[in-house]
């Protein structure tokens, strides 16, 4: 075989792997990355028994205020610094 065919026949191999990848590559794009189908989850549970185990999971909706600075009056750095540049 000459020179230059067995660089033609590269030259081919190469723009086939190249065409290769990219058919892939748009194949995944459009059909490989939809997103899995999600069945609804079975309710076993009555309505009341979901809002008991949700009140009684989430106890931080009903915490009362533990911040002692929240108020002004009770800052105590409130009014001993004045910013110079205001």
């Amino acid at each position: 075989m000459a020179e230059g065919s067995k660089k033609f026949l590269f030259t081919v191999a190469e723009i086939i792997a190249v065409l290769a990848v990219i058919a892939g590559g748009l194949w995944y794009w459009f059909l490989g990355r939809q997103p899995a189908k999600e069945k609804p989850a079975p309710t076993y549970l009555s309505e009341e028994a979901t809002q008991a185990l949700e009140t009684a999971q989430n106890p931080v909706k009903n915490v009362a205020e533990t911040n002692p600075f929240k108020k002004e009056e009770t800052n105590p750095l409130l009014n001993k610094y004045k910013n110079p540049f205001e």
